[in-house]
């Protein structure tokens, strides 16, 4: 049993055609694009300003350890929003 091609149809169906006479979808869908994407710009502008002013800012303010456990802080407050599942 054959198609109008010449291939089998078990062929066919063993390498994912469809029959009937449908074409196989190619390729994959791209995700859409986020809608908050000015939230995540926001977010990683917040980030770096926090650790380029704030950081130095607290090591002269209250000493080298204060900003090492601000450093922690802020980096596991970030890992936590860029690690969050979204729905």
């Amino acid at each position: 049993m054959s198609d109008a091609r010449g291939r089998g149809v078990a062929r066919q169906l063993h390498s994912g055609g469809q029959a009937g006479g449908q074409a196989r979808q190619t390729g994959r869908k791209l995700p859409a694009p986020s809608a908050n994407w000015r939230q995540r710009f926001s977010f990683i502008i917040a980030f770096v300003l926090a650790s380029l002013i704030g950081l130095p800012l607290a090591n002269a303010l209250m000493g080298e350890v204060a900003a090492m456990i601000l450093a922690a802080f802020i980096g596991g407050f970030a890992l936590g929003r860029m690690t969050l599942k979204r729905r």
